[in-house]
């Protein structure tokens, strides 16, 4: 499928969610607004190792602050429009990072680690501060959220972060979900990469029935997820050394103690995927001198689209405070 062909599909499933996700329709209100939301939106892109890194870039105005945006597992930004329209619209620039992989840059699919992503967010943030300027922030939604947490110690050039969803890097994900088990599939799998690190595996074995049991509150997002692979832009397979990567293989080279910005922790109270009680946890360990950790009540775990209004006051209202 070409570009054109697949930023058609996008644009389709855009207006289906918010015609059918009532959290966005509340926010968004008319389908319509997506073609709108597509007219401010350009692509630009960075180089990293020999591939094209797409970035979905949405202008307010120069001298506004500037987001840079990681998306959730399997995903890629274009997804995550018409929040981050709603985003540019209350006054900031967006720079949203599809990973090696996945949405429209180059590589081989589901082949993007934390390490990968610590050297390209450092690219994006390079391309910030050329095109726009240096008050920059960084956040990110679920595995995306994960992202920001692992390189909260590793970037120079941010400002303020918020992170929906993180782990705290060496310990164990989900003791919920038997995909991230360390006595199920991590041992083999650490066995294999030794032997095979790009080997990929179908994402069907992270998408089951407990993740889809709480992925959304919104049937037609579950639907959306639970026949993925029509999805020609999302990640429908993940290589082993992505996979641990993820699972506690990532040891960042700072340390959380030395973070001096500021940095938001945000979750919904009744996140299945993700349990409040282990982000508390995770959250004490790292002891950021100015963290802040805001719990969303009564919303579960897929925010910026099952409760997309509650959650954009609290992030535009974080990054204008912080920016």
């Amino acid at each position: 499928m070409d570009h054109e062909a697949k930023a058609e599909y996008a644009r389709q499933t855009l207006k289906g969610f918010v015609q059918n996700v009532p959290g966005l329709r509340k926010s968004v209100g008319d389908p319509g607004r997506v073609d709108e939301f597509l007219a401010r939106l350009s692509r630009d892109s960075i180089v990293w190792n020999g591939l094209k890194i797409n970035l979905d870039v949405i202008e307010s105005t120069p001298g506004d602050p500037v987001l840079i945006f990681h998306p959730g597992m399997s995903g890629y930004s274009r997804l995550y429009l018409c929040f981050l329209g709603l985003l540019a619209e209350s006054g900031f620039n967006i720079i949203g990072i599809d990973r090696p992989g996945h949405g429209f840059s180059d590589g081989d699919v589901g082949d993007a680690t934390v390490e990968d992503m610590a050297e390209i967010t450092a690219l994006a943030v390079k391309r910030a501060k050329e095109r726009f300027n240096r008050r920059i922030g960084m956040f990110g939604s679920s595995m995306g959220g994960m992202i920001t947490f692992y390189l909260l110690p590793e970037l120079g050039g941010v400002k303020s972060a918020l992170c929906h969803n993180w782990h705290f890097p060496g310990t164990n994900v989900d003791p919920n979900a038997k995909w991230s088990r360390p006595h199920a599939r991590r041992p083999i799998a650490r066995l294999l990469m030794r032997l095979a690190p790009r080997m990929s595996f179908s994402m069907k074995h992270v998408f089951d029935k407990h993740f889809l049991e709480n992925f959304s509150d919104s049937e037609f997002m579950v639907r959306h997820l639970r026949e993925y692979e029509q999805d020609p832009l999302l990640a429908h397979r993940l290589t082993l050394r992505t996979f641990l990567s993820f699972m506690g293989g990532f040891a960042p080279t700072g340390s959380y103690a030395d973070v001096q910005y500021p940095v938001m922790g945000l979750i919904g109270d009744r996140d299945g995927l993700v349990p409040l009680e282990k982000e508390r946890q995770w959250w004490d360990m790292a002891g950021l001198a100015k963290g802040r950790l805001e719990v969303v009540p009564d919303a579960g775990h897929l925010l910026f689209f099952d409760d997309c209004d509650r959650s954009l006051d609290i992030v535009a209202g974080w990054f204008a405070e912080t920016l």
